[in-house]
């Protein structure tokens, strides 16, 4: 049996992934030569957490600083040391010149960048710069896959929103900010006769064209105890089908999941445009969240069965019931 969360991909998504995921792989094996510091650095660059790399490293500013400081104070020894057994002035300024540049010379030597080093850092910004500029060109390649091929919606629909759904919508709103929207309305003929797909909660990313469909599916109506979102009722997956023939991905959560676990199926989701994206920036902020956990479908007997035993009640919080 399928469980939740259930997420189908249009097929153009699946051609576009699939045909992308060999530079991917190319790029991420090129870096495995070039030293486990340097492959950190990589790694955290590309997941952004590591948004500027030096080619020199901060500390050397202020060790060079140190390393100046012992030239200082062996000039003022050599000075004192002069003027104590009375050398000439001249004669001490000239030892003290000789002594500053020795020293420097040799801490220089010792303790400057290497050619190595220096190349190193360099590798790690160009590493750096290359994953960015990579994510850019796939960006812009999804964005000419997408481009006129994802049905936009007629209007909104003017059906209420229920619980569940405004409180997690509130929740994706905190992690997609600028590009949540409910129940966008889609005009379908069935056999026939007209009607209409509202979403529950829509994503849409206007800079790629990428649209995301997110449904919260509840056992059984509450008030008439009717079985609905059931995997042997095909309402559900002729409505799935309209949606990812029109470029749209389909991703369904159980009414529980969103209701107890809200901060985890944002993290499916994010996950989800990573996978097509390439991109952590909606992952980071729900590093430390769990994973969900898969919750089975129902038939109707068993949506009957949920709805005597008042299933609901155990998790919708008490103001529903």
């Amino acid at each position: 049996m399928s469980s939740y969360p259930y997420i189908v991909f249009p097929q153009l998504l699946l051609n576009f992934i699939a045909e992308n995921s060999f530079e991917d792989n190319k790029a991420v094996s090129g870096q495995k030569n070039h030293g486990k510091i340097q492959n950190f650095l990589v790694k955290q660059a590309v997941k952004g957490e590591l948004m500027i790399i030096s080619a020199v490293p901060k500390w050397s500013i202020f060790r060079h600083i140190l390393l100046k400081l012992p030239i200082g104070l062996m000039s003022f020894a050599a000075a004192l040391i002069c003027t104590i057994k009375g050398v000439d002035g001249g004669l001490s300024l000239l030892i003290e010149a000789l002594v500053a540049i020795v020293i420097w010379i040799s801490s220089y030597i010792k303790f400057r960048d290497t050619p190595a080093t220096i190349a190193n850092h360099h590798d790690v910004n160009f590493s750096y710069q290359s994953e960015k500029k990579q994510g850019l060109n796939r960006l812009k390649k999804l964005k000419m896959a997408l481009a006129g091929k994802v049905k936009k919606a007629v209007g909104v629909s003017n059906a209420p929103l229920g619980s569940s759904e405004r409180a997690f919508k509130a929740v994706v709103e905190e992690y997609f900010p600028g590009r949540v929207s409910s129940q966008l309305e889609f005009p379908v003929s069935i056999n026939g006769k007209q009607y209409a797909y509202s979403t529950d909660i829509a994503i849409i990313f206007e800079e790629v064209g990428l649209s995301i469909d997110v449904e919260i599916d509840e056992p059984y109506d509450y008030k008439s105890r009717r079985p609905t979102h059931c995997i042997d009722d095909p309402a559900d997956a002729r409505r799935n089908q309209y949606f990812v023939e029109n470029n749209w991905i389909v991703i369904r959560f159980s009414e529980s999941q969103v209701v107890m676990y809200p901060h985890s199926c944002c993290k499916t989701i994010a996950k989800v445009v990573s996978r097509v994206t390439l991109s952590q920036r909606f992952l980071k902020d729900l590093h430390e969240i769990p994973d969900l956990q898969p919750y089975p479908m129902w038939t109707k007997r068993q949506a009957k069965k949920m709805a005597g035993a008042r299933t609901r009640d155990s998790y919708l919080p008490k103001t529903v019931h």
